[in-house]
């Protein structure tokens, strides 16, 4: 076996994820699962993903603060810039987005949605 081969044992490839690992994402290997893509459409109400990967603090605050105050800052800036702020809100839903799609799923799926 060479340096840039993987473990083997008796001629067969070890696989060091479990299957519950591999269904729910590992950074480390760069697989997602469909939960993350989820959370991200989800988060086109800023803090939903966050709430539906089981980050109920960070996605209610993102709800009940965040819109409120990216509202409010966009407007404001908006008019000090002729227009140009409106770029802030887009930038900010990414954000949030990503920000949900890359958080560690906390929840693991669902009880009785089975996800």
């Amino acid at each position: 076996m060479g340096p840039l081969e993987g473990p083997r044992q008796r001629g067969k490839e070890v696989n060091h994820l479990s299957p519950k690992t591999s269904a729910t994402g590992d950074i480390r290997t760069g697989n997602r699962s469909e939960r993350d893509t989820i959370a991200a459409v989800l988060s086109i109400i800023p803090g939903l993903g966050h709430v539906y990967k089981g980050h109920y603090r960070v996605g209610l605050t993102l709800c009940i603060v965040g819109i409120p105050v990216m509202l409010w800052a966009t407007a404001l800036v908006s008019f000090a810039t002729f227009g140009l702020g409106l770029v802030l809100l887009p930038a900010y839903w990414g954000m949030v987005a990503l920000n949900a799609y890359w958080e560690p799923d906390w929840r693991k799926g669902h009880h009785w949605l089975q996800l």
